[in-house]
């Protein structure tokens, strides 16, 4: 009888501090999204500043700047791959779902099984390539700027990256769904 209370509370103990392991995880993802929001805004200000300037001068002052349209290549590249993965992890892709939404259960956990696993091996596959493109292109530089084309490439392994850990953490709540 004793044998079977201590191993209740140590049952009790473990998932306790499963649920301190989860949540730690949880709140450094939401604060990892809340940066990404922080630093999506800020390039979202710079790349339209940028536009305004460069509109300025060319119909203002009839002297278009070179500098303006790179700065926004830049900023929207950033934009994209890192509001790309803040979408992977609220689920908000375009998604076809008739099908999943006909299933339920077992079947319905494997199909999202087999979902989430194509999407994981792509994630990767972009992470490695990505970061492979990036370093190859580090020693470009753009024309009028001057930054490191790498520096513009690295947006794609590191948002796919951060697709990965998004999706790992769905992947883990939706497969434990009954």
């Amino acid at each position: 009888m004793e044998n079977k209370a201590e191993h209740s509370q140590e049952q009790e103990l473990g998932n306790r501090i499963n649920l301190g392991k989860k949540a730690l995880i949880t709140n450094s993802l939401d604060m990892i999204q809340r940066a990404i929001y922080y630093v999506v805004a800020v390039l979202v200000f710079i790349m339209v500043s940028s536009n305004v300037i460069q509109v300025f001068y060319r119909y203002g002052l009839n002297a278009a700047l070179r500098w303006p349209e790179e700065i926004s290549i830049f900023c929207m590249m950033w934009v994209t791959m890192l509001g790309a993965a803040v979408l992977s992890r609220r689920g908000a892709h375009i998604t076809m779902d008739f099908v999943l939404s006909r299933l339920s259960g077992k079947s319905k956990r494997t199909l999202l099984g087999i979902l989430f696993a194509l999407c994981l091996i792509f994630y990767v596959a972009m992470v490695y390539y990505g970061y492979k493109f990036a370093a190859l292109t580090w020693s470009y530089r753009s024309p009028n700027t001057k930054l490191s084309m790498g520096m513009l490439y690295s947006a794609i392994p590191l948002g796919f990256f951060l697709m990965t850990i998004f999706t790992l953490e769905a992947a883990s709540v939706e497969l434990k769904k009954k």
